[in-house]
């Protein structure tokens, strides 16, 4: 099997063109007629458009013909037609990041997760567990 193909790419676009053929010696039809040689082309036109950062709408035309080299074996051709989405995510910077900067991350988190400090300073007690908290 081998095939060869290119894609070309503008603004939110991108384009492609590609072949492909597989040659079987001593294939077997489904009709169990063989061995025979067999020729399996198939060339595709595709396109995508980036409707959004990580998403992206496919599509595909494709046209499959398949050839025995045998007058009693299966030959058949088709049309295919596809459409898809591709949704993508970037892992968030952090994970990224290099190790010293993910530990004042880690040390960012801890604090944002710290209990609040009590709301009123009315009673010497409230007074006495906001400064223990701070500290």
């Amino acid at each position: 099997m081998y095939g060869v193909g290119a894609t070309y790419n503008w603004d939110a676009w991108t384009v492609g063109l590609g072949w492909t053929r597989g040659d079987y010696e001593k294939a077997v039809g489904e009709n169990g007629v063989g061995p025979f040689n067999a020729v399996h082309d198939d060339i595709a036109l595709t396109a995508a458009y980036a409707l959004a950062p990580g998403i992206t709408v496919d599509g595909l035309l494709e046209y499959s013909r398949y050839r025995s080299n045998d007058a009693a074996g299966p030959d058949s051709s088709g049309l295919g037609v596809g459409l898809g989405t591709a949704i993508t995510f970037d892992p968030p910077t952090s994970l990224l990041a290099a190790p010293a900067e993910r530990h004042s991350a880690k040390r960012l988190w801890r604090a944002l997760m710290k209990p609040p400090p009590p709301r009123h300073t009315a009673c010497p007690q409230c007074t006495q567990v906001r400064k223990t908290v701070q500290e």
